[in-house]
């Protein structure tokens, strides 16, 4: 049995000093002869045979101690740490104080370990919950919405030079110095005049020439180009080969049903599409109810965040950021590449944002403790159950989810956890206008994810 004390440091740091038994530290000591015994070789002795007393005589005593401390330290620490009941976030800094033949083994364990939380008010917190009514002009941007995604491309009959909003299909290749360069090429390309979509003049430039021919653009690469190239003169000789316009579809019962299966005249789609406005503005609302007391719960506990936790959290967003880059066909170091970043200054771009995740998840972690809030394994099991019911394999599914279940239980306590403070809360509903710019391509709201829960 080891003995240990500790003593607190700033920071969330404590120093462990700990002590081995000597005879603890003695049978480690043999320990580490018998595996280092095979790999010593002593005149007059087989390799592996000769006696320890021999080999400490020739080598010195202390010639084990370093594969005795291996054995030795690990064990001791895990033991001091469950003793004391500390629970450390990153692995110690060791420092041997002493140790000998018939002597007990000394060494201090310099550790960070979670931060104590001292919880402010964080029931009957004041909240504004923001009413969105949906106005006409957002069912409206849907229905246009909905029209350009059906819209039909035709070939232009009538003129044969291009005009702004037309679809051109292309061929050109890219000169700098008058020499291709690499990614500047491309046929049957198909561009939107007047999108945006390309290096800027380009599009304008088309404006006016006719299919069959060729013209020449001449642009600056812009800034945020391929850096080997950004800022350079280009000449693109360009060939338009084909012209389409967009047709959109008549606003109708039919256009209706083409839309969905559900509606069958075009007033049962404006109010399919309205119906679903309202539960994302409510989304919406209750989300950012939710994040505001988190913050206002935050913002009155006091903790002090170790550096180690915001480092691993930053980390997290970076690893979260790669794979949206993935997601997208484009690999992180394309695009630290294409900024001209490294990964450490990305890391530092999210240290603000981590810095908020760790500080809000500490918060409620101390008040699901301090209200004796739990997760239990049945929600565990219903929460994987809804995860799987529509999978093709849902047996298989739920196997695969049981090594995530301390995550899952995590995520629904934290939801338990706000869930708790939305129920303690005085909310005043406040009827905003909302923003004219959504309703068209909105898809749901969009809330900074400053903790991880599950709905």
């Amino acid at each position: 049995m080891v003995k240990a004390k500790v003593e607190s440091k700033e920071n969330s740091r404590v120093v462990l000093e700990i002590e081995v038994p000597a005879e603890d530290f003695a049978a480690a000591v043999q320990q580490a002869y018998q595996k280092m015994a095979p790999s010593i070789q002593i005149p007059g002795f087989r390799r592996g045979k000769a006696p320890r007393q021999l080999i400490e005589a020739r080598y010195g005593r202390e010639i084990f101690y370093e594969d005795a401390l291996e054995i030795a330290v690990p064990k001791a620490y895990l033991e001091a740490i469950e003793e004391m009941g500390i629970d450390p976030i990153d692995r110690p800094d060791i420092d041997i104080v002493s140790m000998g033949d018939d002597e007990p083994l000394v060494f201090k364990a310099e550790v960070t370990v979670m931060p104590e939380v001292t919880l402010g008010q964080y029931k009957g917190l004041e909240v504004t919950k923001n009413i969105y009514p949906v106005q006409d002009h957002q069912v409206e941007a849907q229905l246009e919405a909905m029209r350009e995604r059906m819209a039909e491309l035709v070939a232009v009959e009538d003129r044969d030079v291009v005009e702004m909003g037309d679809f051109a299909t292309i061929d050109f290749t890219g000169y700098i110095d008058g020499e291709p360069f690499p990614g500047g090429a491309a046929t049957g390309y198909q561009l939107e005049i007047g999108s945006g979509q390309f290096i800027p003049g380009f599009e304008e430039q088309l404006v006016g020439a006719k299919t069959g021919s060729e013209v020449e653009i001449n642009v600056t690469l812009p800034e945020n180009y391929e850096p080997s190239l950004a800022g350079k003169e280009a000449v693109f000789k360009v060939k338009i080969d084909e012209l389409k316009v967009k047709r959109l579809p008549e606003l109708d019962d039919e256009f209706a049903k083409d839309v969905s299966e559900e509606t069958d005249t075009l007033e049962a789609l404006k109010a399919s599409i309205r119906k679903n406005l309202e539960a994302e503005a409510e989304e919406r609302s209750n989300a950012q109810v939710r994040n505001d007391l988190v913050d206002q719960a935050a913002t009155n506990a006091e903790v002090e965040i170790p550096e180690v936790l915001i480092e691993r959290e930053a980390e997290n967003q970076v690893a979260e950021f790669q794979q949206m880059l993935a997601y997208q066909g484009m690999t992180l170091d394309m695009y630290l590449e294409h900024t001209g970043q490294t990964r450490e200054q990305l890391r530092e771009q999210f240290t603000p944002q981590a810095t908020v995740r760790v500080r809000n998840g500490l918060v409620l972690e101390a008040i699901a403790e301090a209200e004796g809030l739990e997760v239990t394994e049945e929600e565990i099991d219903a929460k994987i159950d809804e995860y799987v019911k529509d999978m093709p394999e849902p047996e298989k599914a739920r196997e695969r989810y049981q090594g995530f279940r301390e995550n899952i239980k995590n995520n629904l306590l934290t939801t338990k956890t706000i869930d708790f403070l939305v129920e303690s809360a005085k909310i005043t509903e406040v009827e905003v206008e909302a923003d004219s710019s959504q309703g068209a391509e909105e898809t749901g709201p969009e809330v900074e994810a400053e903790v991880t829960e599950e709905e």
